[in-house]
């Protein structure tokens, strides 16, 4: 459960669980934003950038490079993996992730989702 900040960088986001999860940080005064791709994501993750957006997240379409990671650092955490944080995704496809702790990377990949998030667009 993160405390401070929560960044996420997906290409599809729709679960409900982790929406409603993403709200609540916020709700709890984490600063929480999401990078989606500014085109071809499905109509589920657009609903779900509305109601975070709605919720007070940072919410941001990136045009270019084409989003498609899939990665959230969360305090001093981070994963990176193949997971698109959909149902489908997280309950019925076989996908591989790590979790990682070492602040070099961590750094590195919330540097990369903090410069899309202040390039992109709101939705």
């Amino acid at each position: 459960r993160a405390a401070r900040v929560v960044a996420v960088e997906m290409e599809e986001l729709s679960d409900p669980d982790l929406v409603a999860a993403l709200a609540a940080a916020r709700g709890r005064g984490c600063a929480v934003s999401v990078v989606l791709p500014g085109s071809g994501a499905s109509a589920a993750t657009d609903a779900a950038a509305r109601a975070l957006a709605s919720a007070g997240v940072a919410v941001r379409y990136v045009d270019a490079p084409q989003v498609h990671a899939k990665a959230v650092v969360a305090d001093g955490w981070l994963y990176v993996g193949s997971a698109n944080l959909t149902t489908a995704s997280l309950d019925a496809n076989r996908e591989v992730g790590l979790a990682l702790t070492d602040p070099a990377a961590v750094r590195l990949v919330a540097g990369t989702i903090a410069g899309d998030l202040a390039r992109g667009r709101a939705p």
